[in-house]
């Protein structure tokens, strides 16, 4: 009875030996990937002198601060999708954005790839394909825009710290300087050290929760299974923590960043059009591919008392004079009323629409400035706009507005 009872205790204690040097292996192999990933990007900040951040901190930091100038489908948004109501032409744009995980890389991002969907809103944008018809709505086409974006700067200063008098000695106050450099690093080491010991106990937890659970090979699935995502949702929250750090008004004196980019427009279907030369003349149904290409440069500066956003772009448009509304337009009913001889073409249309004039297709060059800044307390201040086309179609466009930022919902980022 003795040695049975010996037995079994031995047995509980293998058992129990096992599991824990499991658990600690498993738990460690988890730590010391995520540790290594954190380590890296540590020695790169420490390789490179001037860097403050690692370069997925610093693609997060750039997204919260990009997003509050989106104003038109050209502009660059860090949104994972993002819709937007351009005011140069009236469209609505459904962009989706492409890039590559920041989480999985310690390189800076420098390519962001845009899908998107334009349409015009003035022209029933929601009937998207009809079936009475079995043709897709005018004015409706895909988008894609490839940018480029430059290497931005954070202009620190010194961050001064005010010592109380000391009550034992007597002896006054006292200021400690720290460099922007070597508090951020303090504040690096011991966010780093809340996400490890964080991690340690989530690791832990999952771990003993899967005692008693006798089939290994769904214990290992269900291992393998957190582990991969715990460990990506590690990197993210210390890439996420570490863009906090700059956020600190007490170091951080200004910030720059520039970007590039182009945007290629393709119809999906023809725009077309009933024209007729004069009242007296037959109706004829006319078409146009209506393509566009912008390249648009960008820079904003955000200092201590104002934020600045300006961009400069030129482009190509294959257009037409309905587009540019040089052209008279007249209803159905207009067009009788005004002695239009054509009835018979009106029986075959489905437009209710006939435009009267020399109708014309024709490329027409463009270039555009804006600037958005930003005075009172950062959030609102003056926009400006300045617009001119080339060639057939000459005008010159200007705007005025009161822009307001608004603060983004920072788990829609792209990164």
């Amino acid at each position: 009875m003795e040695t049975k009872v010996k037995f079994r205790f031995s047995v509980k204690v293998f058992t129990s030996l096992l599991l824990l040097i499991s658990t600690i292996n498993l738990y460690g192999q988890n730590l010391n990937k995520a540790r290594k990933y954190f380590d890296s990007l540590e020695a790169k900040i420490i390789e490179k002198d001037s860097l403050l951040l690692s370069y997925p901190a610093l693609n997060i930091f750039m997204a919260k601060r990009i997003n509050s100038y989106l104003s038109g489908s050209s502009d660059l948004s860090l949104f994972k999708s993002y819709f937007v109501i351009d005011p140069t032409d009236g469209r609505l744009f459904l962009g989706l954005n492409c890039a590559k995980d920041p989480s999985k890389t310690e390189k800076r991002t420098k390519w962001i790839a845009t899908f998107g969907v334009k349409g015009n809103i003035k022209e029933s944008f929601s009937t998207i394909y009809s079936g009475n018809n079995s043709k897709l709505s005018n004015d409706m086409g895909a988008s894609f825009k490839i940018s480029l974006l430059g290497r931005g700067i954070i202009f620190y200063g010194n961050k001064t710290e005010i010592q109380p008098k000391n009550k034992i000695n007597g002896q006054g106050s006292s200021k400690i300087v720290f460099s922007p450099f070597h508090t951020v690093s303090y504040q690096r080491i011991q966010m780093k050290n809340e996400l490890l010991k964080k991690m340690k106990s989530d690791s832990t937890d999952f771990v003993n929760n899967l005692k008693g659970i006798g089939d290994d090979n769904y214990i290992n699935y269900k291992k393998g299974e957190y582990f991969d995502k715990r460990s990506k949702f590690y990197k993210r929250e210390f890439i996420t923590k570490e863009a906090e750090l700059a956020e600190d008004e007490d170091l951080k004196v200004a910030y720059w960043n520039h970007w590039a980019s182009f945007e290629l427009y393709a119809p999906f279907t023809s725009s077309t059009y009933e024209v007729a030369q004069t009242f007296d003349t037959s109706i004829l149904t006319k078409s146009i591919y209506a393509f566009e290409g912008t390249f648009q440069y960008n820079n904003v500066y955000e200092g201590t008392k104002f934020k600045l956003f300006a961009n400069a772009s030129f482009g190509v448009k294959y257009t037409n004079n309905v587009k540019t509304e040089s052209i008279n337009k007249y209803e159905i009913n207009e067009y009788k009323n005004l002695g239009g001889i054509d009835t018979l073409k009106l029986g075959q249309i489905e437009s209710n629409e006939v435009y009267i004039g020399n109708y014309e297709n024709f490329i027409s060059p463009f270039i555009r400035a804006q600037a958005v800044f930003l005075f009172i307390k950062k959030k609102s201040g003056l926009s400006f706009m300045y617009e001119r086309y080339f060639g057939s179609f000459e005008p010159i466009n200007m705007k005025v507005g009161v822009p307001i930022s608004l603060s983004g919902i920072s788990h829609f980022f792209l990164f």
